[in-house]
């Protein structure tokens, strides 16, 4: 199982909406067969596992009788892009006698269904082998199955004073080129990167994610949040050929002809209902037309009013802090703003989740403690 965990990673950010899945095919404690969702519409785990023991063993693959099919996740029993897996499995039992599984399939298409169809056949079903881990590794995709509400994970680069720009508005780079490459492989596990449009303003992003020679690995959607539409109309996210997966958040009171002009360029624009406390868009309008759109991880990248808005909102599940060996001072542009706390009584928690060295930075991982306020 551990093996199909680490087959399980290869397809990260690349199957959306799907989840990640590895599989091994295993013969008298020999892997004979293995594989992983590559991507969204391509063949299953499970089908490439045996596709690929039928390459290795070749003829003797009928006469091997005895194999046992490791599954980070259920085997699906229904019929979608492809064929369900557990018709696949049985049109190839025997051989395979015996079925392992980390996981339940949270989706209510699979869930127990599948585990059902196989032990119903006569197959040997175990279930729930380093669960843990495989409910980790599709996090993201559990949550929004049973929310419809993507995961949100919030992501900075502050100095030891907690500043994420200087005095002048600079912040390229806080962060060492460590810092920078763990930042883009955030990017390349998220389905949706999101900021404020004062980021765009000050910084142009591309809101990509990149390689370390700056070779563009993948292109995911960008959020914007823009309560009056200012986005520069000749900003890379509008510009470019790939402006169609650009989708702006603007309250009711946005310039009609700004939109008229965004939507010309083949930008999405949604109308979120405003909130006061924030001077911008209601997070929770924004959260749910995203996930209604199939969007099931989503990577907040700031500015600090956005990840305050998040933050005192409790609209996040994971923080990341890349804290880098340098001093800016009090006049630097502060990583989160004005909360409203008044004494250290008050002041908001968070849950270490992990700390560790990233070449000169710190990367700290928080979680959200209790929510600093309701989410209704």
């Amino acid at each position: 199982m551990r093996k199909a965990l680490r087959l399980a990673t290869k397809g990260l950010g690349k199957t959306h909406p799907n989840p990640y899945v590895g599989c091994v095919l295993v013969c008298r404690d020999e892997l004979v067969g293995q594989g992983y969702h590559k991507a969204f519409g391509k063949a299953h785990a499970e089908v490439e596992a045996i596709e690929d023991a039928k390459r290795r063993l070749g003829a003797s693959f009928d006469k091997c009788q005895v194999l046992t099919l490791y599954c980070t996740l259920e085997p699906c029993n229904h019929f979608g892009k492809t064929a369900p897996c557990t018709e696949i499995i049985l049109k190839h039992s025997p051989p395979i006698r015996r079925v392992v599984i980390g996981t339940l399939d949270p989706n209510p298409l699979v869930s127990g269904k599948g585990v059902e169809r196989l032990s119903r056949a006569g197959l040997d079903v175990s279930l729930g082998v380093l669960s843990r881990s495989c409910f980790q590794v599709n996090e993201d995709y559990f949550q929004w199955v049973r929310t419809r509400l993507p995961r949100v994970v919030l992501k900075a680069a502050v100095s030891l004073d907690g500043k994420i720009a200087a005095p002048d508005g600079s912040s390229k780079w806080i962060s060492s080129k460590h810092g920078l490459s763990f930042a883009h492989e955030l990017r390349l596990r998220a389905d949706a990167i999101l900021v404020g449009v004062e980021t765009v303003i000050a910084d142009n992003p591309r809101l990509t994610a990149r390689d370390a020679l700056g070779r563009v690995r993948k292109k995911p959607i960008r959020v914007l949040l823009d309560s009056h539409l200012r986005v520069p109309l000749d900003a890379s996210i509008v510009a470019d050929e790939d402006a169609s997966k650009t989708w702006v958040f603007c309250s009711s009171e946005h310039d009609s002809a700004r939109k008229e002009a965004l939507l010309a360029r083949g930008v999405s624009v949604f109308v979120a209902a405003g909130n006061s406390a924030v001077g911008g868009v209601d997070l929770g309008d924004v959260l749910r037309v995203l996930g209604s759109k199939e969007v099931v991880n989503i990577l907040v990248e700031g500015g600090s009013r956005v990840l305050t808005s998040f933050i005192l909102s409790g609209r996040y599940d994971t923080l990341y802090l890349n804290m880098a060996p340098k001093l800016i001072g009090m006049h630097g542009v502060p990583f989160i703003q004005e909360t409203g706390v008044r004494s250290i009584e008050d002041a908001l928690s968070l849950e270490l989740a992990g700390i560790r060295r990233n070449g000169p930075d710190i990367l700290i991982v928080l979680k959200k403690a209790n929510p600093p306020c309701s989410q209704g």
